[in-house]
């Protein structure tokens, strides 16, 4: 299992390094938001995170998810 994880750590720096992924941190302010979202559209703890985050920065959604393609405007597969 610790080889899994440091392989994984190591990969996650790999993909932030080379632009890939970009972390961003769950704030007081996004915390807030994201739980408005989860009231508006009745989204579970990490989808509204996700959501969230696609709002401020004014993309969509990818998801194979009904439930979210369903409900979020900016959803698609």
């Amino acid at each position: 299992m610790v080889g899994l994880v440091s392989t994984w750590k190591l990969s996650v720096a790999d993909w932030e390094r080379d632009g890939l992924l970009i972390m961003y941190p769950l704030d007081r302010d996004r915390m807030d938001k994201a739980c408005d979202i989860a009231l508006q559209y009745g989204f579970s703890g990490q989808d509204c995170i996700f959501a969230q985050l696609a709002l401020e920065l004014d993309g969509p959604i990818k998801t194979f998810d009904k439930e979210i393609l369903e409900r979020f405007p900016t959803a698609s597969e």
